[in-house]
């Protein structure tokens, strides 16, 4: 399915210039669509792009919609290869387009794939790319691998033969991705050629990322690139900044600020560091005065002149 999400342009000076940037790209039946964007260090636009489904292959909670080609991706538009002509139609082959992002040229492409449901996403000072993402809840479907499918990076699905799952009944963890180009990070669509969800199950013992309902031996995607910080289950990572102000004698500066929407009701501190930019620790809300108590806190931000941050609730009254 594709339906009407649409990034546009507008012009602050000339209130009633709005021109839509890209039409028909793919969104879920509810709730999770387009969501965060940001012009990154590379002066592209980069934006996070929903799945389709719960696990990566149709289900009724997500009126059985299969994924499309670019489903679960962080996206980067080259707005200096936009036509002139615009808005740009980016339906896919699968939703009955013809545009293909893998083609020379195209302004739209898959930046990183497997990304499930990232609300927002953080160009940090240290150069990486960072997406708070919310996990399945049980219930969904994975898919089955088919030999030959094309895959990102251009290669051809030869890997093994993993199993289809139907109603795998573990809700899957919230993570957050240090995302790095053509990097995959475990929801599966089998456009892609991506089939394992997660870490798979790879070993007897437990495994970083794992799903109980695959085989032991299940190996996750070869491109898998696994996790940054692990938030657990239910907690609903969302709206996401690095805090720049010196504010506190510069505690703060270059931490990672996220909200959980659903457990805790907090902003979590991520402190990123270390050779490969990983999260090394981390800090609950609840140990920070004024950091806990929120009511479904959805997004945040930072005045950087003051270092205030301003919250909003989704269940605030």
């Amino acid at each position: 399915e594709h339906g009407r999400v649409k990034p546009t342009r507008l012009s602050v000076d000339k209130r009633q210039n709005v021109q839509d940037g890209l039409l028909k790209l793919s969104r879920a039946a509810k709730d999770n669509v387009t969501n965060r964007i940001a012009f990154g260090p590379s002066g592209k636009l980069d934006f996070n792009q929903a799945r389709t489904s719960a696990m990566g292959r149709a289900d009724q909670t997500w009126n059985n919609r299969d994924e499309c080609l670019l489903s679960a991706t962080v996206l980067r538009l080259d707005v200096s290869k936009l036509p002139t002509s615009l808005p740009l139609n980016v339906k896919t082959a699968d939703g009955g387009g013809s545009y293909n992002p893998y083609a020379a040229n195209a302004p739209l492409t898959i930046y990183a794939s497997g990304v499930r449901n990232a609300y927002d996403l953080i160009w940090h000072s240290n150069g990486s790319l960072y997406t708070p993402t919310n996990g399945s809840a049980a219930g969904g479907n994975t898919p089955g691998s088919v030999a030959g499918t094309r895959r990102p990076d251009g290669s051809l699905y030869n890997g093994p033969v993993i199993p289809a799952l139907t109603t795998v009944q573990q809700t899957q963890k919230d993570f957050l991705f240090r995302v790095v180009q053509g990097g995959f990070y475990g929801h599966p669509n089998p456009l892609r050629g991506e089939y394992v969800m997660n870490g798979g199950n790879p070993t007897s013992s437990i495994d970083p990322g794992q799903v109980n309902a695959y085989p032991v031996g299940t190996l996750p995607d070869a491109n898998w690139r696994g996790y940054a910080f692990d938030f657990k289950n239910n907690a609903s990572p969302d709206g996401a900044i690095e805090y720049k102000s010196n504010t506190f004698n510069g505690a703060l500066k270059g931490k990672i600020l996220v909200v959980r929407y659903s457990a805790h009701d907090d902003i979590v501190t991520l402190t990123p560091g270390g050779t490969d930019n990983e999260i090394i620790s981390s800090v609950d809300g609840v140990n920070i005065p004024g950091f806990s108590g929120f009511i479904d806190p959805l997004d945040l931000c930072e005045d950087p002149k003051t270092g205030n941050i301003y919250v909003s609730e989704y269940g605030g009254g």
